[in-house]
């Protein structure tokens, strides 16, 4: 699935009156968004994997989702909802197991909802950055089925400083999620451009 972009607006508010009479916190606003995805069937797994497929969902300004597979019986009371990522700050994805109801031999749909949340001091005042007084919340997510055994390099490291093309330590911080059985990794090579 190709990244996508939901905008949430209320045209009908009368925003700019609000925020004369209450103040810039009146723009703070709440709103769930619905949609859906469809998973094709997954030719690369058998019925006898020992490890489902996973999907891996990016959720950046988003303060929480829940993916329901369509036409499960699933009862209310078992929604699970999942922290998003609402600063925009983080390199870690999410990572939820395909359940073993898959069939794998035709698509499945999953319904999901963001719980989507406008604040002025997040997301900056629309006055400014929407060149209007009605505040806009932007969500960006991307969806991806992924190997189990598909380690995950979180972007946030720990490196020592750099001082006149020196480093100041001998050591980096990296962190690395797996979701899957044991692995070992010996070494970790990467090109650092300290120029």
């Amino acid at each position: 699935m190709r990244p996508g972009i939901f905008e949430v607006f209320h045209p009908s508010v009368r925003w700019q009156n609000l925020r004369d009479t209450l103040g810039w916190s009146a723009l703070q606003n709440h709103s769930v968004i619905y949609s859906s995805f469809t998973v094709t069937p997954l030719q690369s797994c058998s019925a006898s994997d020992e490890h489902l497929p996973m999907l891996q969902i990016v959720l950046k300004q988003g303060s929480y989702i829940a993916i329901l597979e369509r036409d499960s019986n699933s009862a209310t009371d078992e929604i699970a909802w999942y922290e998003g990522d609402i600063y925009a700050q983080s390199n870690s994805p999410l990572r939820l197991p395909l359940t073993a109801r898959i069939q794998r031999n035709q698509p499945i749909t999953f319904d999901i909802f963001i719980s989507a949340d406008y604040e002025i001091r997040l997301f900056g005042d629309p006055r400014w950055n929407e060149g209007r007084s009605e505040p806009v919340t932007r969500i960006l997510m991307d969806v991806s089925v992924i190997s189990p055994a598909t380690p995950l390099f979180d972007a946030d490291f720990t490196i020592p400083d750099i001082v006149d093309g020196w480093f100041l330590g001998d050591a980096i911080g990296l962190s690395i999620q797996n979701t899957s059985h044991w692995q070992t990794f010996d070494s970790v090579n990467c090109d650092l451009d300290v120029s």
